[in-house]
């Protein structure tokens, strides 16, 4: 194996557990209280909206736990601080590479949590910052999204967010990149 794969290895692997880390501190607090509803997973798939020189596409997972934070709270709106984990592959001009971001957001719970609407950024790592004729500027970037989610049976929500990944010009190149996502998501 040459210096340049493993150089490769090293920057796909560590964010991994940088969010594994996050994630074991996170499950600590109110999970051993038996509290419910303080985590959400699932999945999400999105894709760019076509203002970037190449067309993208991302896959992730993700978790999410509510933080103990004393917020607004009532019978048909309620609100939460959440932290939130995901793992995945950006996709694009037959490149792809790992993304990986840890941020807050807030959530906002509607009649009765059927109707869920979170905002949030998050501190980003890239492991590929070119992608055909898209240069991204460098490994790291911030992810802000909108969205909302609707719960469809029990735990099981359907959701929908749109996310804006850049550097905040920490790099000559600042393109940025756009993505329309779906997600399902489970809460426990």
């Amino acid at each position: 194996m040459n210096a340049g794969t493993e150089k490769t290895k090293k920057r796909f692997c560590a964010p991994g557990v940088i969010i594994l880390l996050a994630a074991f501190i996170l499950s600590a607090g109110q999970a051993a209280a038996g509290e419910t509803d303080l985590w959400q997973i699932g999945g999400r798939l999105g894709f760019s909206d076509g203002r970037n020189d190449e067309d993208f596409s991302q896959a992730e997972v993700f978790a999410a736990r509510q933080l103990p934070l004393p917020f607004a709270s009532g019978d048909r709106l309620s609100s939460a601080v959440l932290l939130e984990a995901s793992a995945g592959l950006l996709s694009g001009a037959n490149t792809h590479g790992f993304v990986g971001a840890v941020g807050p957001g807030l959530a906002i719970d509607l009649w009765g949590e059927r109707l869920r609407l979170k905002a949030g950024i998050s501190p980003t790592v890239i492991s590929q910052d070119r992608y055909g004729d898209e240069d991204l500027g460098g490994p790291i970037q911030f992810t802000s999204h909108v969205g909302a989610s609707v719960k469809i049976y029990q735990a099981a929500a359907l959701g929908y967010r749109f996310q804006h990944m850049s550097n905040a010009g920490l790099y000559r190149r600042n393109p940025g990149l756009n993505l329309h996502v779906v997600e399902v998501s489970w809460r426990f």
